[in-house]
C-alpha cells in the first residue's frame, strides 16, 4: 500500500517561499487549511462550526527561521517497508551521502550550543522537520529537545522544566519527532521533586510540570537509517527469523485495520487514527502498534479470513501478532513512549493463558505507570497540550480508568492500579471524540477505512465512563479491609444506579432499537455492564447482611436476583441477534458471572424446586451464550469447561436428576461426563463426530470432590482454574 508518488526527506534553509499560516484547529488536527488565503474563520472551521476556535498560527520566530532543518528520510533498509513504500531509487547517492553528513554536522553543532550556552530563560529549537510531499504537515516547525546521554539527564530534566517559551504543540507528545539511536521519556514531575523545587527558584515563571526529553541509546554509534539501532546483529536476526520485523500482506494488514476501526476501537479509543493511517500508508507505522492491533482484532475476524491468513483458528493468529508484539517490546524496538502506552493498553484487553507471566495484569500495570508518568492523571497537566493531543490523552486516560475498574468488579485484578484520589481528570465529553479526518486518496479510500464515529459511540463512551466512576466507588467502599461501608453509602449508591440508567440518552436505550448490528451493540454491552455491577453489587450486600439483618438481606438477594435475570435476559438478546462477535470479552465475562451466580442461587438450600426449575433454565441458555462466545475468547473455552464439570457434577442441566434422587452407586464414570450429548441438543450440532462423547471425563471421590480431569486435552486444567488440590461442592 504504498502512497501515490515516493517520499523524498530533503536538506533545505529559510531563504525558501513562505509557508502559508494554518489556524489552530486545522494545525491540529493536521489538514490542509486555507485561512492563509481567505483568511479567519477559514473553510474547515466554518464547515465544522467551530469559527470561534479559528485563529492563526503564532509565526515562527526568526531563530527557527534561520536555522538550516532536516529530516530522517523513510529507511530505505528496514525490512517492515514493502517495496513500493521504500526511497525512491532515482535519488543520487552522492547527494543522500552529502545531506546525511551535513545533518550529522548540524545536529552535533546544535547539541553542543545548547548544552554550552544555556540559560533558565533560553528556548531550545534545534533542528525542525520538514517533508517536501506534506503528508507530515503536524510536525512543521516543532521545537525539539537536543539528544543527551542518560548522566545528563537530571540537567536536561531541568533545562524543559525551565523553559517556557514553547507552544503547545511543540511539547504535543502525540506527535513522535524521535530520531533513530534515540530513546524518549516524557514525564509529569511531582511537586516535591528536587528538579521541581530547583524550578519553581530558577524558572523566569511558574515551572513546566510536563517535560519531554531524548536521551541517546548506549551501544552502538547511532545511524539515523537504521530502524531497529541499538540492537546486536544477533538479535535482529533473531527478530527477523521471528517474523517480527515484517508486516503480513498489504490485503491483510488493511482488512485488519478495518476491522479495527469498525469493533475494537470505538469501544478502547486510544490511538489517534488519522495519524495512524497516515503512518501505515506511508511505510513507517510502529510494528508494536501494529501487532498489538492485530492481536486485539483477530477474536473479531471472520474464520474464513483466519485460514487465508495461513492460521488453523482465531487463537493461533491471535497468539502468533501477540508474540510478535512481545517481542518488539521486550527487545525495546519502540522507543516512544506514547506508543508504548498505547501498544501495552490494547494488549490489557484479552486473555491467551493464565500460565503467562506477561498477561493482562502486566500490560494494564505498564500502561497504568506509563500513564502517571505522563502526568495523564492531572487535569490541569491535559489541559496544557494542544487540542488534538489533549483530546487522545483524555480518551486514553478514561479507557485505562474504564478496564482498570472492570477488572476490580470481576475479581480479575485483585488491587487497583489507579486510586481515586491521586486524580483529577474530568469526565469525556463529545468534544473529546470529535470526528478526525484522513485526507488521502491510496489504496485504502480514506471515508472507507475511517468510518465515521456515529453518535451512538459517543454517546456510549460518555455513559461507560459514568458507569466507571460508579464501580469504583464500589469497589473503594467493599474492598476495604476490616472496613464495612455504611447504610448510608449503600443506599446512595443503588439510587446512583437507578438515576444512571433513568438519565440514558434515548438512542442508549434498547427500545429504540429496531434491528441489531455492530453499529448498534453498544447498547447491549453498556446495558450488561450496568446490571452486572448492580448484582455484584447486591450480591455483596448480601453477604454484609447475612446473619445480621434478615429483612436487609431478602431485599438485597431480591434485587440481585432481578438485576441477574435483566443480565441473563440482555446476554439471551444478544445470542438471539447474532451480535455476541461482535462483543468484547468484558461483555462476556458478565455472562461466565452471571450464570456463577445462577448456580449459586441454585445450590442454596433455601430455593425451592419449582424455582430451581427455572433457574436450570437460565443456566441452560448461559451455558449456549458462553458456549458462542467461546468461539471467539479462548478463555471463555476454559471457564465454559469448568461450567460443564460443575452442572454435570450438581444435577442442574434440565434432564439430569439432581445429586439428591442420585445414589452415590451411580456416580460412575459415564454419568459425570459434562454435559452428555442426550442432555444437551447444541452440543451434539457443534460435536465434531455428530453426538460422539466429549474426550474429558471428571472423577469425584467418595466425598464429591473433583479429583482428576482425563482427556486428551491439558490434564490439570480444572485444578489450575480453581487454584486447589480439590474442590468442595458441598460447601
Amino acid at each position: 500500500m504504498a502512497s501515490s508518488s515516493p517520499s523524498v526527506w530533503v536538506l533545505f534553509d529559510g531563504d525558501g517561499p513562505k509557508k502559508p499560516r494554518a489556524c489552530v484547529p486545522c494545525n491540529a488536527r493536521k489538514v490542509r487549511c486555507d485561512a492563509g488565503a481567505v483568511g479567519a474563520p477559514c473553510s474547515q472551521c466554518t464547515r465544522r462550526k467551530r469559527t470561534s476556535d479559528c485563529i492563526l498560527m503564532p509565526p515562527p520566530s526568526k531563530k527557527a527561521k534561520s536555522q538550516v532543518s532536516y529530516a530522517q528520510k523513510p529507511i530505505e533498509s528496514a525490512p517492515f517497508l514493502r517495496p513500493t513504500e521504500r526511497q525512491d531509487p532515482t535519488v543520487p547517492s552522492n547527494v543522500e551521502s552529502t545531506s546525511r553528513r551535513k545533518s550529522d554536522r548540524l545536529q552535533r553543532h546544535s547539541d553542543e550550543e545548547s548544552q554550552n550556552n544555556w540559560t533558565p530563560s533560553t528556548s531550545f529549537s534545534p533542528s525542525s522537520r520538514q517533508r517536501v510531499d506534506g503528508a507530515n504537515r503536524s510536525h512543521l516547525s516543532v521545537q525539539e529537545s537536543p539528544v543527551v546521554p542518560d548522566e545528563d539527564t537530571c540537567l536536561q530534566v531541568f533545562r524543559e522544566m525551565s523553559r517556557w517559551e514553547t507552544t503547545a504543540e511543540s511539547e504535543s507528545p502525540s506527535a513522535p519527532r524521535l530520531q533513530a539511536g534515540n530513546r524518549e521519556v516524557v514525564e509529569y514531575q511531582g511537586a516535591t521533586n528536587s528538579i521541581t523545587i530547583l524550578g519553581e527558584v530558577l524558572a523566569p515563571r511558574h515551572p513546566r510540570r510536563l517535560v519531554r526529553i531524548h536521551l541517546r541509546d548506549s551501544g552502538q554509534k547511532a545511524n539515523q537509517y537504521d530502524a531497529l539501532d541499538g540492537l546486536e546483529v544477533a538479535d535482529r536476526e533473531f527478530l527477523r527469523v521471528k517474523g517480527a520485523l515484517s508486516l503480513p500482506d498489504t490485503e491483510i494488514c488493511d482488512q485488519l485495520l478495518k476491522t479495527y476501526f469498525e469493533c475494537v476501537y470505538p469501544f478502547a479509543p486510544v490511538v489517534d487514527r488519522s495519524q495512524l493511517m497516515r503512518e501505515y500508508t506511508t511505510g513507517v507505522p510502529s510494528l508494536f502498534i501494529m501487532y498489538s492491533i492485530f492481536a486485539n482484532v483477530a477474536p473479531y475476524t471472520p474464520l474464513s479470513f483466519i485460514h487465508h491468513m495461513g492460521f488453523s483458528d482465531r487463537l493461533s493468529a491471535q497468539k502468533s501478532f501477540f508474540s510478535k508484539a512481545k517481542l518488539l517490546y521486550d527487545f525495546g524496538c519502540e522507543k516512544v513512549q506514547l506508543r508504548l502506552l498505547q501498544g501495552t493498553l490494547i494488549l490489557s484487553s484479552f486473555i491467551l493463558t493464565y500460565a503467562m507471566d506477561n498477561d493482562y495484569r502486566f500490560w494494564l500495570s505498564n500502561a497504568a505507570r506509563l500513564a502517571t508518568q505522563m502526568g495523564l492523571h492531572r487535569n490541569g497537566m491535559v489541559k496544557e497540550l494542544e487540542p488534538s493531543s489533549r483530546k487522545l490523552f483524555r480518551r486514553i486516560w478514561w479507557v485505562l480508568y474504564n478496564r482498570d475498574v472492570i477488572l476490580a468488579v470481576t475479581g480479575l485484578n485483585n488491587v487497583r492500579k489507579l486510586h481515586d484520589d491521586d486524580c483529577d481528570v474530568s469526565p469525556l465529553t463529545v468534544d473529546d471524540l470529535g470526528e478526525d479526518t484522513w485526507d488521502n486518496e491510496g489504496d485504502m479510500g480514506g471515508s472507507e477505512a475511517l468510518p465515521p464515529i456515529s453518535e451512538l459511540q459517543k454517546q456510549y463512551i460518555i455513559e461507560n465512563c459514568k458507569l466507571s466512576i460508579l464501580g469504583s466507588q464500589f469497589v473503594n467502599a467493599f474492598r476495604k479491609p476490616g472496613k464495612a461501608p455504611s447504610a448510608s453509602f449503600i443506599a446512595e449508591f443503588a439510587g446512583s444506579l437507578v438515576e444512571w440508567r433513568r438519565a440514558l440518552p434515548t438512542e442508549l436505550r434498547i427500545e429504540s432499537v429496531q434491528e441489531w448490528s455492530s453499529s448498534n451493540v453498544w447498547i447491549i454491552i453498556l446495558l450488561a455492564t450496568s446490571y452486572h455491577l448492580e448484582a455484584i453489587f447486591c450480591r455483596a450486600q448480601h453477604e454484609l447482611h447475612r446473619h445480621k439483618d434478615q429483612a436487609m438481606m431478602e431485599r438485597a438477594i431480591k434485587r440481585q436476583q432481578s438485576a441477574m435475570y435483566e443480565l441473563g435476559t440482555i446476554i439471551q438478546r444478544a445470542s438471539l441477534h447474532d451480535v455476541i462477535r461482535f462483543c468484547p470479552l468484558s461483555f462476556m465475562t458478565c455472562a461466565s458471572t452471571n450464570l456463577a451466580m445462577y448456580i449459586e442461587s441454585a445450590l442454596d438450600a433455601a430455593t425451592t424446586e419449582d424455582k430451581k426449575l427455572s433457574i436450570k433454565t437460565q443456566i441452560h441458555a448461559g451455558l449456549a451464550s458462553l458456549k458462542e462466545g467461546s468461539e471467539h475468547w479462548s478463555s471463555i473455552k476454559w471457564t465454559l469447561r469448568m461450567f460443564e464439570a460443575i452442572v454435570a457434577r450438581t444435577g442442574l442441566s434440565l434432564t439430569q436428576q439432581g445429586p439428591e434422587q442420585t445414589s452415590q452407586s451411580q456416580l460412575n464414570i459415564t454419568s459425570m461426563i459434562p454435559l452428555a450429548p442426550a442432555n444437551y441438543e447444541w452440543f451434539n450440532s457443534s460435536s465434531p463426530a455428530g453426538g460422539d462423547l466429549p474426550d474429558v471425563l471428571l472423577d469425584f471421590d467418595a466425598a464429591g470432590n473433583l479429583g482428576t480431569v482425563y482427556g486428551s486435552d491439558t490434564q490439570d486444567w480444572m485444578q489450575d482454574f480453581l487454584g486447589t488440590g480439590s474442590y468442595d461442592f458441598s460447601a
